[in-house]
C-alpha cells in the first residue's frame, strides 16, 4: 500500500503488533510515523506506551468483554428471553504515532 502513487495517510490496524509492523514497513520503505503517516491498533498492549513514538491505540477491557459475553450467554441458555444487546465504550488511547490529517 505505501508504494502506491495515492498511497494511504493512516493505518487502523486490527492489533497493536500489526501496527508495530506497519510502521516497521513505513520505516524501511523511509516514511516517517507520524508525519508521513498516521497508524493505529487496537489492544492498548503494555509495549503501545513504549514504543517509539508511543503507539495511539483503542483500549478496551477484554477481560470484561468476556464476562459480559460468558453472562449473556448463560442467559440465552437458560431463558426464552430475547437476545440482549451489550454495548461497551472503547477508549482512544491518543499518543505519537498519529499527526494531523494530511491530503
Amino acid at each position: 500500500m505505501l508504494t502506491l502513487v495515492k498511497r494511504p495517510t493512516a493505518i487502523y490496524a486490527q492489533n497493536d503488533r500489526m501496527a508495530i509492523g506497519a510502521i516497521h514497513a513505513a520505516r524501511d520503505l523511509g516514511f516517517s510515523v507520524p508525519e508521513d503517516l498516521s497508524v493505529i491498533g487496537v489492544d492498548d498492549l503494555p509495549l503501545a506506551r513504549h514504543f517509539s513514538p508511543p503507539l495511539t491505540t483503542i483500549r478496551q477491557d477484554f477481560a470484561v468483554l468476556g464476562v459480559r459475553a460468558a453472562d449473556l450467554m448463560v442467559e440465552n441458555l437458560s431463558t426464552d428471553a430475547a437476545l440482549r444487546h451489550v454495548r461497551m465504550s472503547p477508549e482512544l488511547m491518543v499518543r505519537g504515532t498519529t499527526g494531523p490529517l494530511l491530503h
